[in-house]
């Protein structure tokens, strides 16, 4: 892949279901355990209130707590979890198949 190493390997399992306008995901992330996922998707600003109304009331429903969101992504939990050694890149080195773009 482009001469790239993978720097995180992220295992995950879901199932997604619909529940009125919600798109809920329920993954299980290997290493990390069970989170739920809930989306709305909004066409405007207006309508995001109403979105998360929705959300609290799922979250409810799902005996879950709205007061407790991860806010981090699954690489960044796995790369806590999990530290790697990182290597500096000279990309100068690299033949790029492409021009340079100037503004």
């Amino acid at each position: 892949y482009l001469g790239f190493e993978p720097f995180v390997v992220k295992h995950k399992v879901s199932r997604v279901y619909r529940i009125g306008r919600a798109a809920v995901e329920i993954n299980q992330v290997e290493h990390l355990g069970t989170f739920t996922e809930i989306e709305i998707l909004c066409d405007d600003r207006a309508t995001v209130l109403i979105a998360r109304t929705e959300v609290a009331r799922l979250l409810t429903r799902l005996g879950l707590s709205a007061s407790d969101p991860e806010p981090r992504s699954y690489i960044e939990m796995i790369q806590e979890a999990h530290p790697v050694q990182y290597r500096f890149v000279d990309d100068r080195a690299l033949a790029w198949p492409f021009e340079e773009i100037k503004p």
